[in-house]
C-alpha cells in the first residue's frame, strides 16, 4: 500500500469498501475470492493468491484516513470497517446505507460527498457515528 510505503507522497486516504491486506473471513466477513474469479478468470493469478496481511503495518499509518463502508457489504462487512478505523490513528469512521461493495460504482452521489468531505492534512479526523 502506498501510504505505508510513502507517506509523504499521500494527502488523505480513502478506504472504500477495503477488503485487501487484512483476513477479512477471520472477521466474519464473506471470501470474495471465488466470486470474483467467476466471473473475472483471467485475472492474474497473485491477485486472488496474495494473502499479505498489513494489520500490523496498521498503526504506522500517518495520513489522515477515512474508512468508508456500505451496511450491504457482504465483504467489508462494519465489522471489517471498524477493525480497520480501530488501528489506524485517528481514522473517521462512516457508512452508507444500502451500499454494497460496489458502492463506488453503483452509489457515486453517496460516496462522492462523504470523499469530498474527508479532510486534508493538518485537519483533525475524528470518528463519526454509523
Amino acid at each position: 500500500m502506498l501510504a505505508l510505503a510513502h507517506p509523504e507522497r499521500i494527502r488523505r486516504l480513502v478506504l472504500c469498501a477495503a477488503s485487501g491486506g487484512l483476513d477479512v473471513a477471520r472477521l466474519g466477513a464473506a471470501d470474495w475470492r471465488p466470486e470474483y474469479l467467476a466471473e473475472l478468470p483471467d485475472v492474474p493469478d497473485w491477485f486472488v493468491v496474495d494473502r499479505t496481511d498489513i494489520t500490523a503495518r496498521l498503526p504506522t499509518l500517518v495520513t489522515p484516513t477515512l474508512v468508508l463502508y456500505g451496511d450491504q457489504d457482504p465483504i467489508c462487512t462494519e465489522r471489517v470497517a471498524r477493525f480497520l478505523a480501530a488501528h489506524i490513528p485517528g481514522a473517521a469512521l462512516a457508512c452508507v446505507a444500502g451500499g454494497d461493495h460496489m458502492m463506488a460504482r453503483s452509489r457515486p452521489e453517496d460516496v462522492a460527498p462523504l470523499v469530498r468531505a474527508h479532510p486534508g492534512p493538518g485537519a483533525a479526523v475524528t470518528h463519526q457515528g454509523t
